[in-house]
């Protein structure tokens, strides 16, 4: 069962806080969308917040910017054209990718490798599962 959710209500909550409200917006679906400044201790974090009245789906709560989607498809792609992941410094040197994505990468590292080892521990379960070989397992990690 969703709740409504009334911004006005958590805009002000915020505000007596000692936050600064930069934006708010209402989304049609009725989630909302709240930009920060952390005024409390003079601190100046800017936040980001939604709130919806349904929860997000896993895909839209960790996949929910460009960048993360595109770290997490090169790690993917990768899986099944290298024999291991590029390494953290390799990423900079590595000109078979534009230098936005390259960056991208860079940026979301952890995606990257969630991506790559993701798809490899699914391969090699599945290889396992329908050849009942378990020396074959190794063999997809780079043994």
């Amino acid at each position: 069962m969703s709740m409504p959710v009334d911004c006005r209500k958590i805009r002000d909550l915020f505000i007596r806080s000692g936050y600064e409200v930069l934006k708010a917006e209402v989304n049609k679906e009725g989630s909302c969308r709240l930009t920060l400044m952390d005024l409390v201790n003079n601190k100046g974090q800017i936040y980001y917040m939604t709130l919806r009245p349904v929860a997000p789906t896993v895909f839209e709560e960790f996949c929910n910017d460009t960048t993360e989607v595109h770290a997490l498809g090169f790690g993917i792609i990768h899986s099944g054209t290298r024999k291991m992941p590029l390494s953290y410094d390799e990423v900079e040197h590595f000109t078979c990718i534009s230098p936005e994505n390259r960056d991208e990468i860079k940026k979301e590292y952890h995606y990257y490798l969630v991506g790559f080892w993701g798809t490899r521990v699914l391969i090699a379960a599945a290889a396992f599962w329908l050849t009942g070989l378990w020396q074959i397992v190794p063999k997809f990690f780079g043994w």
